[in-house]
């Protein structure tokens, strides 16, 4: 739920959904549309937090989780 995870992660819900937008975060649904965050979605959330705290522009974010996540699945890896 994305409240659950905005609080726990203390960011607002509405930087939860632009990551969403922008392609960094891809959280499942459920059959009522709410969203499903996985283990490796936590874990991605995290590092992008982190960069962004890092004051890492959102560009440089994007390339590099598009990076992390073409290795992953080059490795056949299901967890990027």
């Amino acid at each position: 739920m994305i409240s659950v995870v905005a609080d726990t992660f203390q960011v607002h819900p509405q930087t939860l959904r632009l990551y969403e937008r922008l392609g960094l975060l891809k959280p499942s649904r459920s059959d009522g549309n709410t969203r499903l965050y996985t283990e490796a979605d936590l874990h991605q959330l995290e590092i992008i937090l982190n960069l962004t705290r890092e004051r890492i522009r959102q560009v440089e974010v994007r390339g590099l989780v598009k990076i992390r996540t073409k290795n992953s699945e080059a490795l056949g890896l299901s967890n990027p």
